[in-house]
């Protein structure tokens, strides 16, 4: 993947080998209920060795996104992608 952001399909296809914890997650977000002063949902899928994918889905177009973080990137080599990923999911609610 040539950049963090991506789609849902993206993703899930990228990483088939956590097709199911795709699954498990898209149903998580698409049946969350709407809460106020929200603008949707959001939840984080391990994809091995400490690397994650944010997948937001918001509430008035249903469309899922996501965000990867690989773990080298947490900050410790002077990289650090986790506040772009917090930024991502900013005013969604955590599933």
């Amino acid at each position: 993947m040539s950049s963090n952001y991506g789609s849902y399909s993206s993703f899930s296809n990228h990483f088939s080998d956590y097709k199911s914890d795709f699954v498990d997650a898209k149903k998580i977000l698409l049946s969350a209920n709407k809460r106020k002063g929200s603008y949707g949902s959001y939840t984080i899928v391990n994809v091995g060795m400490g690397c994650v994918v944010y997948l937001k889905c918001g509430y008035s177009d249903r469309s899922i996104s996501g965000y990867f973080v690989h773990n080298d990137c947490n900050g410790q080599y002077g990289v650090n992608d986790l506040p772009k990923a917090l930024e991502f999911v900013k005013n969604h609610n955590y599933v």
